[in-house]
């Protein structure tokens, strides 16, 4: 299953109707600009998310490729990211980050954090 960030809206508006904000809120503040913009600020305020949840020294990593224009695509999925990156290597190639699927509880630290961001 392949996910871009508009989908992470849906799925949680499945699971947990209003836990995101509305769509166009999530629209403005995340879908634009990191599908269609490719904004490095608004990848850097998910990043910020994310790192509350001490994913490890891959997001490090995963942190500088993005900062370089290095990731090419990005894949979410339950359970794991994956993306398509141009590092050091000749060629491109997958990486990936899997975890545990959030619980209500920290999903809503995730809603918390988006919303305390401007933008």
């Amino acid at each position: 299953m392949k996910n871009n960030v508009g989908d992470l809206w849906s799925i949680m508006e499945f699971l947990n109707s209003g836990f995101l904000g509305s769509q166009n809120a999530f629209k403005r503040s995340f879908f634009i600009p990191i599908q269609a913009n490719r904004d490095p600020a608004a990848a850097q305020r998910w990043i910020k998310v994310l790192e509350g949840f001490d994913i490890g020294e891959r997001l490090n990593r995963g942190r500088t490729y993005a900062r370089k224009g290095q990731v090419m695509d990005i894949e979410i999925e339950k359970g794991a990211v994956q993306a398509t990156v141009q590092g050091s290597r000749s060629h491109p190639y997958k990486v990936a980050v899997r975890f545990r699927p959030l619980s209500r509880a920290q999903w809503r630290q995730v809603a918390k954090a988006l919303g305390d961001r401007p933008g």
